[in-house]
């Protein structure tokens, strides 16, 4: 993980992925925190509306793609 931002009903993650598909790390990481979220507020059902949106971004474009989740 290179860099994220929690907002009020969203997330945004910089991830740079060698070895595991992006769709398996996203799995795991919307599995947990909808688990840990369901326990602490006793919540029942699906959190999220739609499945995770990706880009993939170039290189040179990262330091922007980090500026923009930092100014958030």
């Amino acid at each position: 993980m290179l860099a994220f931002c929690f907002m009020t009903n969203h997330y945004h993650i910089l991830i740079k992925s060698n070895e595991a598909p992006l769709s398996k790390i996203m799995s795991l990481i919307n599995k947990r925190y909808s688990t840990s979220n369901a326990k602490r507020y006793n919540h029942i059902g699906l959190i999220y509306q739609k499945r995770f949106f990706c880009k993939k971004s170039q290189l040179f474009t990262w330091i922007t793609k980090r500026q923009y989740l930092y100014s958030s």
